[in-house]
């Protein structure tokens, strides 16, 4: 069977259907090769390259040898006390996570999410995670891609590190892409999109919260969820992606 034909076919019969839907349909492939029978081959596995030791000990920046960069020392309120990436977002990552997010691939998320449930013990030595909160889409978005990539990638980190998903942060405003955006521009954007649920913050007092999202450029989204949920009383919040810029 071409399966690039029925991938095709089933994307144009599919336009307006939710992605968990086409999730379900589409069958698994390789980002990097384009063989069927895995996610990710055996082979395009290699070709993944894991973010190095950081040079800033807070976000992660290379480059910078010492606890905290200027760029995190402007924009991570004080309780996300760090920020940590598995690989690098570039080859085989970067495809996965594009056809994750932007082509319905639902499923794609979870092999994703048990790679990164492998490093994140590697990533957080000896720190103590009490529970996982994923980035939250707005309401329209998720309506329209059909699921949440951070939550699916969130839920398989709960596996891993046997805590619960909580979700005590609303995207209360439908903000633009952040992709195309300066550094600047990515803060300005954020400002007041995120909302602590009042009726949830109660849970995380005293606890240490890991926030995950599938790409990290500048911080500023982790940031400005940990800004909304560092009101609610919790110890300190860590954040983690799938991948990062580098």
């Amino acid at each position: 069977m071409d399966w690039s034909r029925l991938r095709s076919l089933v994307r144009q019969i599919g336009s307006h259907v939710p992605g968990i839907v086409l999730g379900a349909i589409l069958p698994a492939t390789c980002a990097g090769c384009g063989r069927s029978g895995h996610w990710i081959c055996e082979e395009c596995t290699k070709l993944l390259r894991q973010v190095e030791p950081p040079g800033c000990q807070r976000c992660g920046r290379l480059g910078v040898h010492r606890w905290q960069c200027w760029r995190c020392a402007q924009l991570f309120p004080r309780k996300l006390r760090r920020v940590r990436a598995g690989f690098v977002y570039e080859g085989p990552m970067r495809r996965a996570i594009q056809r994750f997010k932007y082509n319905g691939e639902y499923q794609r998320g979870y092999d994703l999410g048990y790679r990164l449930g492998d490093r994140v013990k590697a990533v957080f030595p000896g720190q103590q995670i009490d529970l996982i909160a994923p980035v939250p889409l707005h309401p329209r978005r998720y309506r329209s891609r059909g699921f949440n990539q951070s939550a699916i990638v969130a839920d398989r980190l709960a596996d891993a590190l046997h805590v619960p998903v909580v979700n005590p942060v609303e995207r209360v405003h439908d903000t633009v892409p952040q992709v195309q955006l300066t550094a600047r521009e990515r803060v300005v954007n954020l400002q007041e999109a995120f909302e602590l649920d009042e009726t949830k913050a109660h849970a995380l007092t005293d606890k240490s919260i890991l926030i995950v999202d599938d790409v990290m450029t500048t911080g500023a989204t982790l940031a400005a969820v940990a800004g909304a949920m560092q009101q609610s009383g919790c110890r300190r919040i860590f954040g983690l992606t799938l991948a990062r810029e580098q």
